[in-house]
């Protein structure tokens, strides 16, 4: 982190932060993120399930394990910047947009080839449903078709 310490610096536990970076294997379910400070989330476990599972502590952005530094430090000044506007929060069109956990489920299936209607099925809900949702997610994430939403996800590790 050497060549970042300018634009990023890691504290010491029960420190101030601005962003905190948390590997969701490594948090015990009952555990409640301070929710007037965001966070983004490292692991190597991209399933949709671990996915949903930090959303729900309000994290903003979840990164691959592997990720380089230039990125992860991208990735975190971008929550910053998102943390500080409310509209950008809630998920309104941005780079890296902040999915709700069923929009981030949907997307996960659709980065694995299922159509609007086994989407549907599998989640329960009817098929104008699922193309509101798709809809929804495609503005917040910035892309115009299924190919560049399942390059988006992939990219993210949906």
């Amino acid at each position: 982190m050497a060549p970042y310490e300018a634009r990023v610096r890691i504290v010491e536990p029960g420190q101030p932060y601005d962003v905190g970076l948390l590997d969701p294997a490594l948090v015990a379910d009952e555990w409640e993120a301070p929710r007037q400070r965001p966070h983004v989330a490292i692991s190597s476990d991209q399933s949709p399930r671990e996915v949903l599972r930090a959303r729900q502590w309000g994290v903003l952005d979840f990164v691959r394990s592997d990720v380089d530094v230039a990125e992860l430090v991208s990735r975190i000044e971008n929550v910053h910047r998102r943390s500080k506007n409310p509209a950008k929060r809630s998920g309104e069109a941005i780079d890296g947009a902040f999915l709700t956990p069923r929009e981030a489920e949907i997307v996960s299936l659709v980065c694995r080839g299922k159509s609007n209607a086994e989407i549907a099925t599998l989640l329960e809900v009817s098929p104008n449903s699922i193309k509101s949702l798709i809809r929804r997610a495609y503005r917040k994430m910035g892309v115009t078709s299924r190919a560049q939403a399942v390059g988006w996800g992939l990219a993210r590790g949906y």
